[in-house]
């Protein structure tokens, strides 16, 4: 009985470890939780984003806008995280930034103003009046348009 114990802590033990490294993304507390980039209070689950480190540790964005600038600023970090944005369609349900359509549509407001939507590539129906953009290009856009913006 006593090994079994034994066995049965370091399993535990094991198992903690390899759950706490995950890199899916965790839940939002929408109203609570605090954008890593603007401090702005995540409302808006429809454009939610977030970086998860090889260690398991989330930074949650408002928007995709702000998680693409602290991706170009924090670039060492990125490259060893997932990056997780919200379906715009299916509010919730995560998409990885490797898999993502990204749109900019007119219609559309983001919370922080550059009208960015992300969906899966079957959700393409939003492809219709907005442009399409690869992560690598939402990085460089969102850089160069808020480099232009007033102080």
């Amino acid at each position: 009985m006593k090994d079994f114990i034994i066995i049965l802590f370091l399993f535990l033990i094991a198992f903690s470890a390899f759950s706490a490294c995950s890199q899916e993304p965790r839940a939002v507390h929408y109203g609570q939780d605090e954008c890593e980039s603007c401090k702005m209070i995540i409302v808006d689950n429809r454009f939610a984003a977030q970086l998860v480190t090889e260690n398991g540790k989330a930074f949650i964005f408002d928007s995709i806008e702000c998680m693409a600038d602290y991706t170009a600023k924090n670039s060492e970090t990125a490259q060893q995280s997932v990056l997780w944005v919200s379906s715009f369609v299916n509010p919730g349900t995560w998409i990885n930034t490797e898999e993502a359509q990204f749109i900019r549509h007119d219609e559309i407001k983001s919370p922080m103003g550059l009208s960015l939507l992300a969906v899966k590539p079957a959700e393409s129906e939003w492809k219709e009046g907005g442009d399409e953009y690869t992560w690598e290009e939402i990085i460089k856009w969102v850089d160069q348009s808020w480099e232009q913006r007033p102080n």
